[in-house]
């Protein structure tokens, strides 16, 4: 043994320095996105305190005085209690009966600048785009309004060179139904009464599971109710599970064809089922197993209101007219997303889109600021163009 440290002390071959270099860039980036994470949670941590200050004060301006404060003077509030800085402020506004103040801050990274890492690379993305496809998205030059938006949006989104596949994209078409795709037909998930030959006249059709009041049709869990095909009805082209592939992703959104009617919380079902990583679609990354952190986001894109619902008890078909029940369900899904963890944003494209399906848009988003209204086609390649800087940018977002 002294013999073994007299000659690693009497070495001058390099080999302790270049092991040391080699290690050394690594040790240090380690370290840097430590720093980098526990200062994001300090300026999440002080911006959701000031925010949530600013609205016990505005909600005492309103028991005393029946009156709001403004908006510039919830910013000044702001200005004189926060830590952190905090732009575009919004509110206060009432909804269900609370006050709704939201705002925005952004944080630098220091060390992941310093060694010219991205920071999407330090995180997995998935997004489901759940996008209307109903026959009303025929008029007005809509539906090439939305590819175009669309499109561009995933090329914002996907890196150059999506390293690790850390960004991945699922797309949920939707109308009165939406479509698993016929290759799903022996699913152990698909009720198909035991045979493993596809029906003809089945085209990828689902309709809804369980009863009115067993929770399952909301659910991403019971595993043990099968989903019911809907025979000889029109479907949206397939649901594109969640993928890498910038140009299948694209592809699939060039398909799409405008038909049927509405049923919003179908889609917002089937959007958090694609993100989930159990069954019927299992590509989601779970968090808790997850090697990076796992951001989930879900766009929702409607140009109107529901038009048909559920045909419950009679039948697991989507012909149904209790439009009051499809607007709860929507919102229900919403918050089953939500509680999830996925981050919802919500889109209403077109002139003709009643307030009160705005409404319901907007409280479907995960926040008021995540919902956009978007009149033309250039408003909703704005809207679009707008999610993917919130997604792109290390931004905290209340």
């Amino acid at each position: 043994m002294n013999e073994l440290s007299a000659r690693f002390a009497r070495s001058h071959d390099g080999n302790f320095a270049m092991m040391l270099a080699v290690f050394a860039l690594p040790l240090v980036a380690g370290i840097g996105l430590a720093v980098d994470y526990s200062n994001v949670a300090r300026h999440k941590r002080d911006m959701q305190y000031a925010l949530d200050a600013a609205t016990l004060y505005a909600t005492r301006e309103y028991e005393l005085n029946g009156v709001l404060p403004t908006t510039a003077e919830v910013a000044s509030f702001l200005e004189a209690n926060s830590d952190v800085p905090i732009t575009k402020v919004s509110g206060p506004v009432i909804i269900d009966e609370q006050v709704v103040i939201t705002g925005e801050s952004s944080y630098k990274p220091y060390f992941v600048d310093l060694l010219g890492a991205p920071v999407a690379d330090s995180m997995q993305l998935e997004v489901a785009m759940v996008l209307d496809n109903t026959r009303s998205m025929e008029s007005s030059g809509k539906i090439a309004g939305l590819k175009s938006a669309a499109t561009a949006f995933l090329d914002a989104v996907f890196p150059s060179v999506n390293t690790g596949g850390n960004v991945r994209v699922a797309i949920v078409p939707f109308a009165q139904y939406v479509n698993v795709g016929t290759s799903n037909w022996s699913a152990a998930w698909l009720d198909n009464g035991g045979t493993q030959t596809p029906d003809p006249n089945w085209k990828g059709c689902i309709g809804t599971r369980g009863t009115l009041s067993d929770g399952t049709a909301l659910s991403d869990g019971y595993p043990n109710v099968l989903f019911p095909p809907i025979l000889n009805a029109s479907c949206p082209q397939p649901i594109l599970p969640l993928t890498a592939d910038k140009a299948l992703a694209k592809s699939v959104i060039t398909a799409m064809v405008p038909d049927g009617t509405t049923y919003v919380a179908d889609g917002v079902m089937w959007g958090q089922r694609v993100l989930s990583p159990g069954e019927p679609f299992t590509e989601g990354a779970n968090p808790a197993s997850s090697a990076k952190p796992v951001r989930k986001i879900m766009i929702v894109m409607t140009d109107g209101e529901n038009t048909v619902s559920p045909n419950l008890p009679t039948s697991p078909d989507h012909e149904g007219s209790d439009l009051a029940m499809s607007d709860s369900w929507t919102q229900r899904a919403c918050n089953s997303a939500k509680q999830a963890g996925i981050e919802v944003h919500t889109v209403t494209y077109g002139t003709q889109v009643p307030i009160s399906a705005k409404n319901i848009m907007k409280r479907c988003a995960s926040n008021p600021a995540y919902f956009y209204d978007a009149a033309s086609t250039q408003n909703l390649v704005d809207a679009f163009s707008g999610i993917a800087k919130k997604m792109k940018v290390l931004r905290l977002t209340y």
